[in-house]
């Protein structure tokens, strides 16, 4: 998604107070020279460039538990700095005997400036999210319409119905195999309603349906050879999300005339979910105008549901075309 760092969260404090401590200083001592007013700008200066430092670090090692070790002693070190500054602040305007004597009231105001600052980050960052996760909420419900309108193409289920008709007459067995698949298929799409994510297992299972009905549909027409091999039985992975892809390459490598080749390998761990496609270009396609909305709604998905994780590379060679896909897997997600 986005990345939730926010500068105008860093630097309002010290915009806000590098603004109203001179004209307070004013107020309070009128006698107040202009350079105790430029060592003030100059401590605020640096206590803004601690602040930035100090949240970006707290942020980003604060995050990861194993780097505690990294992160306690940093905090402590910036923050003896911003000290320093401050007691040489306070000595230049008010004479170091009495910046001595005022230590911890210089501690407290330092604690107070990256408190305040590191607050008002988090409220900023905190709506920030607030709105891209609505924002997201919203694309994903536009993509769902799209996904639902999407799931097996109208042609796919009314030549089904028409082959099941004309298989019964001459083999009854084939026919019933056939009608058991696409009942998978259906009985599948509606248990998917509602769930975010599905297991793996479930997906292939659906493929293996999906190209058997295929298979039989085509005939002689094209040789579609799938494997998959899974080391995790635990992996899930958005519903019909690699559907899409395989739907497209086999309709992208049907001819009018001649035989198609479409090889699918998939393979997955804990970590990834990869699959290879190569299927053969045909010299007069039979989907001369193939639409690409499939294609086009399942990189929305990715965009939003593995941002940053995911790779979709294609190659057109002289008579074959070859798709890789790989999203890497956030289990925390």
């Amino acid at each position: 998604m986005k990345n939730y760092r926010s500068y105008p969260g860093y630097l309002f404090m010290p915009v806000f107070l590098f603004l109203i401590i001179p004209l307070l200083a004013a107020w309070f001592n009128p006698d107040i020279i202009s350079g105790q007013v430029w060592v003030l700008l100059l401590w605020l200066t640096a206590m803004a460039g601690i602040s930035i430092l100090l949240q970006n670090f707290f942020f980003k090692a604060g995050r990861k538990s194993g780097k505690l070790w990294i992160v306690i002693p940093g905090t402590l070190l910036l923050l003896a700095l911003a000290w320093f500054f401050t007691l040489r602040t306070s000595s230049e305007i008010v004479g170091p005997t009495q910046a001595w004597n005022a230590k911890w009231v210089s501690l407290i105001i330092v604690l107070l400036f990256f408190g305040g600052g590191y607050f008002l980050n988090y409220l900023i960052r905190e709506g920030q999210q607030g709105i891209t996760k609505l924002e997201n909420q919203l694309s994903m419900k536009e993509l769902e319409l799209d996904f639902m309108k999407n799931q097996l193409n109208p042609h796919f289920l009314f030549n089904s119905l028409n082959n099941i008709a004309a298989t019964i007459m001459v083999n009854k067995e084939m026919a019933l195999d056939y009608t058991f698949k696409l009942s998978e298929l259906l009985r599948y799409q509606v248990g998917i309603s509602g769930r975010e994510t599905v297991l793996l297992e479930e997906e292939i299972s659906f493929i293996r349906n999906f190209l058997d009905i295929e298979k039989f549909r085509l005939g002689g027409r094209c040789e579609i050879d799938f494997s998959a091999s899974t080391e995790d039985h635990l992996v899930s992975i958005p519903p019909l999300l690699l559907h899409p892809l395989i739907e497209h390459a086999l309709r992208k490598s049907l001819g009018l005339n001649g035989k198609s080749v479409i090889n699918i390998r998939l393979t997955s761990d804990s970590e990834f979910v990869k699959m290879q496609i190569i299927h053969s270009l045909p010299e007069n396609p039979a989907y001369k105008k193939l639409s690409s909305t499939g294609i086009e709604t399942l990189k929305k998905r990715l965009d939003l549901l593995f941002p940053g994780s995911y790779t979709l590379h294609t190659a057109k060679k002289k008579t074959r075309y070859e798709l890789g896909f790989e999203i890497r897997l956030n289990r925390n997600r």
